[in-house]
Parts: structure tokens; sequence; C-alpha cells
């Protein structure tokens, strides 16, 4: 097995990334290296073009044409783009543009752009989504709003801090498939355009705004 051990700096941030030696019988990862890299690091980081194990990283992290094969932790700011990601966990407001996910949690606002999730998707903030594939989404925030996407279902957990109305705007070509539920009893679907469309809604209503 071969094992090594490298430190560098990006921007501001101090990176250790460890390089795994495979088993013999696993599978090419997609970079079609023999090692998988494990970056973790404190501080402002910049990933251009590289496939990683893990990413665990605390400060503001920039992506670019970056996979990440397992767990994403970020405990900052993210913003990636070109990016593919199996398991994304953040603390912090995240800026996806043109990327694949299969789950993510997010603790923050979160504005999605041509993004196709493979799984579920739940954000404790406000969300912004356009040209999304969505499936499976949690949200909790008291404005939501999504433009020309696709989800099978939305649930809006109910906010106990705040009693006001919770608002998903709906806008362009969206469609949700199934059901979107509001936890607490008080939620409004706003339709913007003719050509949105919704399943069942419980625990609101709908009103088109023309």
């Amino acid at each position: 097995m071969r094992i090594r051990i490298c430190c560098k700096y990006i921007s501001v941030a101090l990176v250790s990334c460890s390089f795994q030696a495979l088993a013999a019988d696993a599978p090419a990862p997609a970079n079609k290296s023999d090692d998988a890299q494990v970056c973790s690091g404190v501080g402002v980081a910049n990933y251009v073009d590289q496939t990683l194990e893990e990413l665990i990283h605390t400060g503001p992290v920039n992506l670019e044409k970056v996979i990440v094969k397992g767990q994403t932790n970020i405990h900052g700011p993210l913003e990636a783009r070109n990016c593919q990601f199996s398991d994304l966990h953040a603390i912090g407001p995240v800026t996806i543009v043109t990327g694949v996910v299969k789950n993510a949690e997010i603790i923050g606002p979160a504005k999605f752009t041509q993004v196709k999730m493979g799984g579920d998707l739940t954000v404790t903030g406000p969300i912004q989504a356009k040209s999304c594939h969505l499936k499976r989404v949690k949200l909790n925030a008291r404005y939501n709003s999504l433009y020309d996407a696709k989800a099978q279902s939305v649930y809006i957990r109910q906010d106990k801090s705040d009693s006001s109305p919770q608002v998903l705007t709906l806008l362009g070509d969206t469609h949700v498939e199934g059901t979107i539920h509001f936890e607490s009893g008080n939620g409004v679907v706003k339709i913007y355009g003719s050509h949105v469309q919704v399943g069942a809604v419980q625990g609101g209503y709908v009103q088109r705004m023309g």
C-alpha cells in the first residue's frame, strides 16, 4: 500500500490532502488515478479540476469542475460551478451553478441554477432554484422559490419561531409532480404564469398571481 501526505496552501488556507491507495479489486476512480484524495483545511480555499474522495473544510470554499465521490462537509460559504457531489453537508450560504448532487443538507440560504438532484434535498433557510431537476425537497424558510424547475414533492416544515404564512413561489415552467405539504397548516403557493403545474397542496392554498 502506498500513502503520500502533502500539505499545500490554497489562497490563505492550510489544506491537508492524503492520497489513499485503492485495494486491488476496487473500481478505478473517475479520473483513472491509482490514488483517492482526501482534503481538509481551514481558511479560504479554491479547488479547480480535481477529483476528491472527501472534502472537509471550515471557511469559504470555491470549487470549479470538481468531483467529490464521498462526503463533503463545509462550514462556511460554498460556491460551486460544474461540480458533482455525492453527499453534501453545508453550514452557510451555498451557491451551485451547473451541478449534479445525490443528496444535500444545507443550513443556510441556497441558490441553485441548473442543478440535478438524485435524492433528498433539505434546506434550513430560503432557497432559490432555477432550471433545476429536484426530487424530494424539504424546506422550512418563510419564503422559497422555484423557477423553471421540476420536483417530485415539496415538504415545508413549520418554523415554530415565526407564525407568519410560509410562501412557496412557483414561476415559469415549474412542475411539482406530487404533494406540496405545509406542516404548519399556514402555507401559500403563489403561482406566476400559466405553465406552472402542481399536484395536491396540503396545509395551504394556491394563489394564482396571473
